[in-house]
């Protein structure tokens, strides 16, 4: 197969190369879209910084990408992440927390 002059098209689509057999194998450049979700609980015995390191730790273990705001002074645990919520409410109550 021949291509248009570089004179008529400086521009060449990938699909007419592909039409023309001048392109066998397609590589996929673009990784598959995962959905951040965010997830609000309550820890009732979350009482200090140490509860909450414990808690973010317990989460980044399954999601290092996740962004953990963990408040013992509200008992509150605010998540953002990729992993599915019921897989982090568990892996709190792994971590011996008590999940309202």
């Amino acid at each position: 197969p021949s291509l248009p002059s570089p004179f008529t098209s400086l521009l060449i689509h990938p699909w007419y190369l592909f039409q023309k057999g001048l392109i066998v194998e397609t590589v996929q450049f673009a990784t598959p879209l995962k959905i951040m979700a965010m997830l609000n609980v309550t820890v009732p015995d979350m009482a200090c910084a140490a509860c909450a390191e414990t808690i973010t730790k317990a989460i980044q273990t399954l999601d290092d990408t996740a962004s953990v705001e963990a408040d013992p002074a509200t008992k509150k645990v605010a998540i953002a992440s990729t992993i599915a919520p019921e897989t982090l409410k568990q892996a709190i109550a792994d971590a011996g927390y008590t999940v309202a």
